[in-house]
């Protein structure tokens, strides 16, 4: 018995000893403020006068897609492989996007919000229409996502 609380005093101050200081950590937090898109107006066709040859072009309106999110923050427009003009179920070709804020950002699809968090996108494109075919009220989603660069 004698031994046993030798034991005990002993173990005792060792661990005292092992008594270990907590690491510390920093932390940050960022609230970025979700990006949402709306359609203000469909690109729709207006049919031109001229042809050539079989087939006929169409230049189209301008789609109108405004962009809210963080202030000055820097976004990239996500277009889709395609785009198809209803009735006809026809290709939209050559598309161009400008953005009120950075201008012609068809080459990089990469604009910036403005101090108040928004920007507007105006989308334009061709149609190529058979010679012959008379297609009238068309128009065509224009589907973008856009992400935080």
């Amino acid at each position: 018995m004698v031994l046993a609380v030798s034991l005990c005093g002993v173990a005792a101050p060792a661990f005292a000893q092992i008594a270990e200081i907590p690491p510390s950590a920093n932390a940050s937090l960022t609230i970025e403020r979700s990006l949402t898109i709306a359609a203000v107006q469909p690109m729709s066709f207006n049919p031109v006068s001229t042809s050539t040859g079989v087939v006929v072009t169409t230049q189209s309106g301008t789609a109108i897609i405004r962009v809210s999110g963080d202030p000055g923050r820097v976004y990239r427009v996500n277009l889709p492989a395609e785009i198809v003009a209803s009735p006809g179920d026809r290709p939209v070709d050559v598309l161009t996007v400008i953005s009120d804020n950075s201008g012609d950002i068809t080459s990089n699809l990469t604009a910036r919000m403005n101090a108040e968090g928004s920007d507007r996108l105006q989308i334009t494109g061709l149609l190529s229409q058979p010679s012959g075919i008379a297609l009238t009220n068309v128009s065509a989603a224009v589907p973008i996502g856009v992400d935080y660069e």
